[in-house]
């Protein structure tokens, strides 16, 4: 996320009550210090903390007991400082320009009140240091049906010319 070249956006990573060492990697990887943040908790489990970054000034953390997918988006609104938010899950891999093409909506109409990318399997795509470097399909890699469609879906999209934004 920290590749992308949108000129004005914040990251904002929601640990939902994961119980491995994932606070300890965050603070440590990104020298992450208490930030004293207030966030709204209308019917949320508690935050633990919000967390904000030394090293990169448009990251923030938020350290909260688990509330499930729908809660963990509703902090991470709560906590956005700009008017559009994008959300992604932990394993996504984004092109450097998405933000740029999925507020294109938005710019061009503002009745637009939400938009979406083509998602990749990343199988067949090759991702280096966070970098989506080249995409590919490979349908024989596909270990079950559903799978397989997804990278069926995909293939056709690309092929159709639609956007694509998003590998996972």
């Amino acid at each position: 996320m920290l590749q992308l070249t949108y000129h004005e956006f914040e990251i904002i990573v929601i640990n939902d009550g994961s119980r491995d060492e994932t606070m300890d990697v965050l603070r440590s990887e990104f020298d992450l210090l208490p930030s004293g943040g207030i966030l709204a908790q209308a019917a949320s489990p508690t935050v633990h903390g919000i967390w904000r970054s030394t090293r990169y000034p448009n990251l923030r953390v938020i350290d909260k007991e688990n509330g499930g997918k729908a809660d963990a988006l509703n902090a991470g609104i709560n906590a956005a400082r700009y008017p559009l938010y994008c959300a992604v899950d932990a394993d996504s891999v984004l092109q450097r320009n998405s933000l740029q093409l999925i507020v294109q909506p938005f710019i061009e109409d503002a009745r637009t009140i939400a938009a979406g990318g083509t998602v990749r399997v990343v199988n067949g795509c090759e991702v280096s240091g966070g970098f989506l470097k080249s995409v590919g399909c490979r349908i024989n890699c596909c270990p079950n049906c559903r799978s397989s469609n997804t990278c069926v879906r995909s293939f056709l999209a690309a092929s159709a010319g639609l956007r694509s934004t998003l590998c996972w």
